[in-house]
């Protein structure tokens, strides 16, 4: 995250998850985080040590993650079909269990191109969360993945780099996911600068954003 131009956490973000999960617990995981760089730190400090076996943790990582992802990740909380109430992570458990044990079979230094292709086809069938896009499922897949792969865990896949690296005039799309890991792991330009998937789409995500 050392490339991101805006550091702050977002502060619309916070007050939904608060009123929509435990406050108190919220306000623990965040103390001593000043920014996004200490946020993402916290969040791979969970990953890296936890059990999917433990729903604690892993509901803990879920709303981090969405707090990390920014302001749009507030609509997950306040759509009105969704359930996801206080004490309601047990709706999604199961298939938030699927995601992370599937990005945690990959392995690197950097991974197969037919395997990232099928961990997002598997993804969209088995792992769908209400409310939850491809944006968001990739920003936790990011977060999963870099348990085993480091710099190489896979890219986010948002509105920015659907439309200016992969070409593409509608939002970003399931069916599109696998396609773009592929070309992110095969880039040319990525291999040349020597750069991980991580860095390499950061790099690009704020060279389309400038000013």
């Amino acid at each position: 995250m050392d490339a991101l131009r805006k550091t702050d956490i977002d502060k619309a973000i916070v007050t939904v998850v608060k009123k929509h999960t435990h406050q108190g617990d919220v306000d623990i995981i965040l103390y001593g985080i000043n920014n996004l760089s200490d946020l993402e730190q916290r969040i791979l400090g969970y990953v890296s040590v936890c059990d999917i076996s433990d729903n604690a943790l892993l509901e803990k990582i879920f709303h981090l993650i969405q707090i990390w992802g920014g302001n749009s990740g507030r609509y997950f909380y306040l759509k009105k079909q969704n359930k996801f109430q206080q004490n309601q992570f047990s709706t999604y458990a199961k298939e938030y269990k699927v995601l992370v044990d599937a990005c945690l079979k990959l392995q690197g230094p950097i991974p197969c191109p037919n395997d990232c292709k099928n961990l997002a086809a598997f993804v969209r069938k088995n792992a769908k969360i209400p409310n939850l896009g491809v944006s968001f499922i990739s920003k936790h897949i990011r977060f999963w993945t870099f348990r085993n792969l480091k710099q190489n865990a896979l890219p986010i896949y948002d509105s920015i780099m659907a439309k200016n690296y992969c070409n593409k005039t509608k939002t970003p799309n399931f069916k599109d996911l696998g396609q773009y890991y592929e070309k992110m792991i095969n880039d040319p330009c990525r291999i040349k600068l020597g750069l991980g998937l991580m860095d390499y789409e950061r790099m690009l995500f704020n060279y389309y954003t400038r000013p």
